[in-house]
């Protein structure tokens, strides 16, 4: 996901959040597929948010973070799920801290060329491309990590 789609994501979210009533605060977390407490605790933090607008400091990652947070207090702790909930968290933190081209020369670096890989794979698969077509496109999108910045292709995306 990308930056601004995050923020558009959180700003959605935070007009659900605080212009949300007693029947939206039900109706919303299950339109989202969400826990409800973890909803409210949206409402809370956007409540928060509206008073903090100019600390760049607070966008969709460090929102998200508080979100995880909260559920993190209703596992048990050293299970499977409190680790995992752990690692989201730390991941959150880390970009929430990071200006979005700081973020972008993380992509920059290739240690995610795999996963994008990965997921080109599996939507190449659910609409049964050809083998042939496939490779063809992984081999283009190897040339493209290579020649092309993340900004470029983000703009890219955005534009077309």
């Amino acid at each position: 996901m990308t930056y601004q789609e995050t923020e558009k994501i959180n700003a959605f979210i935070h007009i659900l959040a605080t212009q949300a009533d007693d029947v939206s605060k039900t109706a919303v977390p299950k339109l989202l597929n969400m826990d409800p407490a973890d909803f409210e605790e949206i409402c809370r933090v956007s409540s928060d948010i509206e008073e903090r607008k100019e600390d760049k400091r607070i966008n969709g990652y460090r929102t998200l973070a508080q979100v995880h947070r909260k559920h993190l207090g209703r596992l048990s702790a050293n299970t499977q799920d409190a680790m995992q909930t752990e690692k989201k968290i730390l991941a959150l933190d880390i970009m929430a801290d990071l200006d979005p081209g700081t973020q972008k020369e993380l992509f920059n670096s290739g240690a995610f060329n795999d996963v994008v890989r990965g997921y080109v794979k599996m939507a190449m698969d659910n609409i049964d491309m050809s083998q042939s077509t496939q490779q063809a496109v992984i081999d283009d999108l190897n040339i493209l990590f290579d020649e092309m910045t993340a900004a470029e292709a983000e703009e890219y995306y955005t534009n077309n």
